[in-house]
């Protein structure tokens, strides 16, 4: 039972359940042609709402480039000084000036890992959705307002501050089914967050501190394939967030910290034990939600035929 009163938790004893009632015709998700859900899938039930920039593994990522910028700021202690308080939340709370150096260093690494990013795809002569101009270097890049050449960046595993969901509960599901090597991981879940109605019809608007962002699904290939969405949460409440509490807030966070209160149920966590995730990774190879299909490349097509004519999944014509 949740002690939110906006979050539903529901769960599951077998996969097909579980997909059964993720499928957008069921009445719970609404009764329009848009339904007004977006989904997220974890691996495991425990892990947060929250993107990788602020995450334990978004931090392993960046390390050599929030050593350097820590390090530029020797007046605040530098690297050892990050190294830590970054997951000392009592510290921080107390200490507004440590708070805002944790932060800037993040933003700092995540803003140049993004440009060499695309640094080097333009150098490769990869597509962008967006000109990229290089020698404007890191300035070319706005935290505040993430750009659809960050979503690229993010759907190919850049930490970021935007957060990945889908309009399609069934890639949701595939990426909660995925294999995780976190021992803790007794159940996977499958996360669903309801937008306003005009979030729903695609028009720009925010729920309290909570923005979603979308992008042109043109712009990129796994944006497309993914059917991809983002969520977002804005610099002044998220600095705000830090300084009272000492780390990012997820998207509960934002929700319980909004100025007028959610009306009704707008979060659902659905929860399967980790022990049915390999009938539920089989069932979505038969709906074809591979990881071929979300993301397109030969060698994820290599590895998904493989897949297919594993023992259990082939079947003769």
């Amino acid at each position: 039972m949740s002690k939110h009163h906006f979050l539903e938790e529901i769960r599951f004893t077998n996969a097909e359940s579980l997909l059964d009632y993720l499928r957008p015709c069921r009445s719970h998700w609404g009764d329009g042609t848009v339904i007004p859900w977006i989904f997220r899938g974890h691996a495991n039930e425990k892990w947060d709402l929250l993107p990788k920039l602020w995450r334990q593994d978004g931090r392993q990522f960046l390390e050599p480039l929030l050593r350097s910028h820590a390090e530029r700021r020797s007046d605040r202690g530098g690297w050892n000084a990050y190294q830590r308080f970054v997951s000392d939340t009592q510290s921080l709370a107390a200490n507004r000036e440590l708070s805002g150096f944790v932060m800037n260093v993040a933003r700092d690494a995540s803003a140049e890992a993004v440009f060499r990013f695309l640094k080097l795809a333009d150098e490769l002569g990869l597509a962008m959705p967006e000109p990229f101009d290089a020698a404007r270097g890191r300035s070319a890049l706005d935290h505040r307002t993430p750009c659809a050449n960050t979503a690229l960046a993010q759907h190919h595993g850049i930490p970021t501050s935007l957060l990945d969901w889908t309009i399609n509960p069934m890639v949701a599901a595939y990426f909660a089914s995925q294999t995780t090597s976190d021992r803790e991981a007794d159940a996977l879940a499958v996360w669903a967050y309801k937008l306003s109605p005009a979030e729903a019809n695609g028009e720009i608007r925010t729920r309290s501190l909570i923005q979603t962002k979308t992008f042109a699904r043109s712009s990129a290939q796994y944006l497309h394939a993914q059917s991809g969405v983002f969520t977002w949460h804005g610099d002044i409440e998220c600095d705000n967030f830090f300084f009272e509490h000492g780390r990012y807030p997820t998207l509960v966070d934002m929700l319980n910290a909004s100025r007028g209160d959610p009306v009704g149920v707008c979060v659902r966590k659905l929860v399967l034990g980790r022990t049915h995730a390999d009938v539920l990774t089989s069932l979505l190879l038969r709906e074809r939600v591979t990881k071929a299909h979300l993301m397109p490349t030969l060698d994820n097509v290599a590895e998904t035929s493989r897949q297919m004519w594993s023992p259990g999944n082939y079947h003769t014509a």
